[in-house]
């Protein structure tokens, strides 16, 4: 999109960022896989974009009986969820990594996705994602494709990416194996980096719907208009 490239181009929405590389993905191989291969507790995904992936919630909303019509997007309670107690060596390499880039952790999954198969082009609102960071971990891949705004990388196993998930995105999976990511999400316990992310949020929030082809985390899904 014209728009999007035109942000990329002055620097305005950093989208991208290659952060590390060269994790040993190999110690979490146990903790993921079943015996046949397959992705251990995965369910499909009942966000739309997402509705070609398995995730594994480790980390997220904290219910509570009052919560019934609370969307993903807008809560900011975040707790350990009961399957966290499976993943121990990703639980440590969570901690050590939110230690490592002065952060909190707050919603941490797994996120597979199938041979030939992809994310759809989306944006994650709601104010949840405001002032926070989000992380991919590439657990598994033989080169999976990401695009955001105006820039699109191949991701690697065992390279830790930064994603502005504000704006719109998409991923691709034209391997004939399955990728998975861990995906983490930091608050930053830097002021200032909460503020850029909120300016961010702000201006990517501001735009009209059809930039994307769906917003999610909204209290309704939203086509876009072209």
């Amino acid at each position: 999109m014209f728009v999007d490239s035109l942000d990329s181009l002055f620097g305005f929405v950093r989208t991208l960022t290659r952060i590390e590389q060269g994790t040993d993905v190999g110690i979490f191989k146990d903790e993921l896989f079943e015996a046949d291969d397959s992705l251990r507790f995965g369910r499909p995904s009942e966000q739309w974009p997402h509705r070609e992936a398995l995730h594994v919630y480790l980390r997220g909303m904290k219910w509570r009986p009052d919560m019934k019509d609370v969307f993903f997007g807008t809560s900011t309670e975040n707790a350990d969820l009961p399957l966290y107690e499976e993943y121990p060596e990703i639980r440590r390499w969570v901690n050590s990594f939110a230690k490592r880039n002065n952060g909190r952790v707050e919603r941490v999954f797994i996120a597979a996705l199938g041979p030939k198969s992809r994310i759809y082009r989306h944006a994650d609102r709601g104010y949840y994602h405001a002032p926070r960071d989000r992380y991919h971990l590439v657990l598994q891949s033989k080169g999976g494709e990401m695009r955001i705004a105006g820039q699109e990388e191949t991701l690697r196993q065992g390279e830790v990416w930064w994603i502005n998930n504000k704006a719109a995105h998409e991923s691709f999976n034209n391997s004939d194996t399955a990728r998975v990511h861990l995906i983490v999400d930091l608050l930053p316990n830097s002021t200032l980096r909460r503020i850029k992310n909120y300016l961010r949020w702000i201006y990517l929030g501001l735009r009209p719907g059809r930039f994307t082809n769906y917003y999610i985390n909204w209290p309704q899904r939203k086509r876009a208009t072209s």
